[in-house]
């Protein structure tokens, strides 16, 4: 995704604003954060988006503008400023948790339709990023909703389209976990990992604990060939051996208390 920001950025003589949701994101159940930052970043961009947020700031006196404020704010800076580009990465994992404002309804569906409409009528463009949602999808397919003007277009990003940085990470993994290795050794543990991950790079990144150099190669192929499929099992995984040593740990501790 940088390199996608960053060609976008080259090409385009107007701002570009981008946001990253990831697993660990704090307000994960808040779509809207997102919108705030963009505008943020026109702001930080464009002094024409600046003074907009100055007159808003003029005639609203409180310290945080409400999601409607930011919102409206959005559509004027993409009216005033020609062929802004939003972008927003890993919007799937902006989920319903936590708590909800009763007067606010901050879901994903809300967000598409409010973002859809602050661009409609604009040369502005916004670019969603997600693994397959149902929502998402459903909000997207509804052209009932859809203003006058929004064309959409999606591309399915498959592994193919991945692959070089698949192998590229994989690559960077296996020669430094695995520096005593022989070149064709490495070669095919790389292999193995982009083939096993799916050329998902999480995938890979959560594969690199188990690669030891002290283990052979029949004994590395197995780990990455037993590595599970799903994203949920490694993180399964991973959370037990993070637990495992938390228990080496405590007991430890007990050890030396009763000595």
């Amino acid at each position: 995704m940088p390199s996608i920001i960053q060609h976008l950025e080259k090409k385009n003589t107007s701002p570009v604003a981008s946001f990253l949701f990831s697993a660990d994101s704090g307000n994960r159940a808040d779509p809207f954060i997102i919108a705030r930052s963009w505008v943020s970043q026109f702001i930080s961009q464009s002094r024409d988006a600046f003074e907009l947020a100055c007159d808003k700031q003029n005639i609203q006196c409180r310290k945080t503008a409400s999601t409607t404020e930011v919102i409206q704010l959005l559509r004027e800076i993409l009216q005033k400023l020609p062929q802004c580009i939003c972008v927003v990465d890993g919007l799937d994992k902006c989920k319903s948790i936590g708590s909800w404002s009763a007067l606010q309804n901050r879901s994903l569906s809300s967000f598409i339709r409010a973002i859809t409409h602050a661009a409609s009528k604009t040369a502005s463009r916004i670019l969603l990023v997600s693994r397959e949602d149902q929502d998402i999808r459903n909000e997207i397919s509804d052209f009932t909703s859809r203003p006058v003007g929004i064309e959409f277009s999606e591309y399915k990003i498959s592994p193919p389209d991945v692959q070089p940085d698949a192998t590229l990470v994989s690559q960077s993994i296996v020669n430094r976990k695995l520096s005593n290795k022989e070149q064709p050794v490495r070669d095919k543990i790389v292999q193995r990992m982009v083939d096993r991950s799916g050329s998902m790079l999480l995938h890979i990144r959560l594969m690199e604990t188990d690669l030891r150099g002290g283990k052979n190669q029949k004994q590395l192929e197995h780990i990455v060939d037993q590595a599970p499929v799903e994203l949920n099992g490694l993180y399964d995984r991973s959370w037990e051996r993070i637990m495992g040593r938390q228990r080496q740990t405590e007991a430890k501790l007990l050890q030396y208390s009763d000595r």
